[in-house]
């Protein structure tokens, strides 16, 4: 059991170095290999249980079962990620309906407002604040938000004032009604299918218990009155 925390300890601890990539580099996504932990875990408890020759037979098939029917990360999947953003959305646009209120460019609007956002936002938004700095047009500078669902309309209606000039904050301020009401649909939806997900690991992790607590025994004890 010790070495099968042990091991669960290197799989979870991010290493030192991951923390120190560049600032450019850098994602949200922290991976783990949860089917890994769970075998580890279930192979451990199958060693320190079961009697050596049947313990390897014994794991080999938790393991196997594990590796097909658990999922294979815990960690954030393209659905987490897009739920982060539409959280970071509303309070994003509104910002920039008030930066943009009082006079601010779209570069420093864009700006301050990925100063204020949480990952992934605020990669998305330190990009196109680069890339305007760098003189490249508000079209190209928002053409990677624009290609996302969530930040087109932001994207629209910055390529817009910064284009024409005209006055974007009460556009800004829709938006940002219109995405908190998605964001809670979103957030509902997430919260229901979180159920459904958690069935097979916490199977994967309670029918080996139920196993070797409650069925190995019994074998265990009319194996040695027969025998």
């Amino acid at each position: 059991m010790t070495v099968s925390l042990l091991l669960m300890a290197i799989l979870v601890v991010p290493l030192p170095r991951l923390a120190r990539r560049r600032e450019s580099m850098v994602t949200d996504r922290r991976e783990m290999r949860f089917d890994w932990v769970l075998a580890l875990s279930a192979a451990g408890g199958c060693f320190l249980f079961i009697p050596f020759p049947w313990a390897i037979a014994v794991a080999a098939v938790v393991v196997g079962a594990i590796m097909v029917l658990v999922p294979k990360s815990i960690g954030t999947n393209d659905d987490d990620r897009q739920l982060r953003i539409a959280r970071g959305v509303p309070e994003t646009a509104q910002m920039l309906a008030a930066l943009v209120a009082t006079g601010s460019t779209d570069q420093v609007a864009t700006q301050r407002a990925a100063a204020a956002a949480a990952e992934p936002l605020n990669t998305i938004l330190r990009n196109v604040a680069r890339r305007r700095a760098l003189g490249a047009s508000a079209e190209a500078a928002w053409a990677e938000a624009a290609g996302d669902p969530l930040l087109s309309s932001i994207a629209t209606v910055m390529i817009r004032g910064s284009e024409t000039g005209a006055g974007t904050s009460s556009e800004l301020l829709r938006i940002a009604q219109d995405a908190r009401d998605n964001y809670y649909t979103r957030a509902q939806a997430a919260a229901r299918s979180a159920a459904v997900k958690a069935v097979v690991p916490l199977a994967a992790c309670f029918l080996p218990a139920f196993f070797l607590l409650g069925v190995v025994p019994i074998v265990a004890s009319l194996g040695s009155e027969l025998f």
